[in-house]
């Protein structure tokens, strides 16, 4: 067999090549993980507040305020003491404010083609407020916030077989859950204060695809300082995404119950059928 005829040189240079090539690599490997391990401390700084706060500022020309902001890999993103201000036309007190918000992200699971995520809302209030010449606080700030370019008309859909609009990149397996909300409303044209106080969301989706979505709500209410009966609904939406990950509309079946005041509701039926069945009662003693 013919013997190697590669001069040492050569051969070293290889070499050589190879382990700056290896060593570079490790570097840069090295200096991604420093920098993820410094982003939580980064976005912590009080510098970083400023520009979350001064960023939202600008788009609903408003003054927010953010008591403190910190992110750490495990526990996720921790907001406090929210606050956007009111127009002073209308109060002097905040329109919203939150106490807590937490979002927390599983970024591995991005990988088994799920986004999985956690976010909990404590202690929201808001103050709504209709002026005696029938503006609303809300609308005022809602109309402040620049409005995006309308969208180009859709062409209408020609008739063919039923084929899903959408196909979702990924499942989800997420929780939202609201507690301790309060939301007053104030109609000062009629003299009326509605206070809705001690209320709570939780939205359940274990997966789009597999598992049902569940949704609860509660609230307890008064009016002019008169206790109301309490809001109880929840509501089981099945189907709605197809093993395909596709919109199923026809596919999907919903069951709601709901206690309402001087009424309680059952219904359940599919979205593919447009209707439901369902049982109402009627009790309008607490309301006199």
């Amino acid at each position: 067999m013919p013997a190697n005829t590669t001069p040492p040189s050569k051969s070293r240079r290889i070499a050589k090549w190879l382990l700056w090539s290896f060593g570079a690599i490790l570097f840069a490997l090295i200096l991604l993980v420093v920098a993820l391990l410094m982003v939580p401390s980064i976005v912590s700084t009080q510098w970083s507040k400023e520009q979350l706060e001064d960023q939202a500022s600008q788009v609903i020309h408003r003054p927010v305020r953010i008591g403190a902001l910190h992110w750490t890999w495990d526990r996720g993103i921790l907001l406090k003491g929210l606050e956007i201000a009111d127009d002073p036309l209308f109060s002097r007190k905040p329109i919203a404010s939150i106490d807590r918000i937490l979002v927390d992200v599983d970024i591995p699971q991005l990988a088994h083609g799920k986004l999985a995520f956690n976010l909990e809302v404590k202690g929201l209030h808001c103050h709504l407020i209709r002026a005696k010449n029938g503006r609303t606080n809300l609308g005022l700030l809602l109309s402040s916030i620049t409005p995006s370019k309308k969208p180009s008309p859709i062409p209408a859909p020609e008739d063919r077989p039923y084929t899903p609009s959408f196909t979702l990149p990924l499942d989800l397996n997420g929780r939202v859950s609201m507690d301790k909300i309060s939301i007053d409303i104030e109609d000062r044209t009629q003299e009326h204060l509605l206070s809705i106080h001690d209320a709570s969301l939780l939205l359940d989706i274990p997966s789009l695809t597999e598992k049902p979505i569940q949704l609860q709500i509660h609230m307890e209410q008064e009016m002019d300082g008169k206790a109301l009966p309490p809001l109880r609904f929840s509501a089981r939406i099945e189907g709605l995404i197809d093993s395909g990950r596709g919109l199923n509309l026809k596919g999907a079946s919903v069951n709601i119950n709901g206690s309402l005041p001087g009424s309680r509701v059952q219904a359940a039926g599919s979205l593919g059928d447009m209707g439901l069945n369902g049982q109402l009662k009627l009790d309008l003693a607490p309301l006199l």
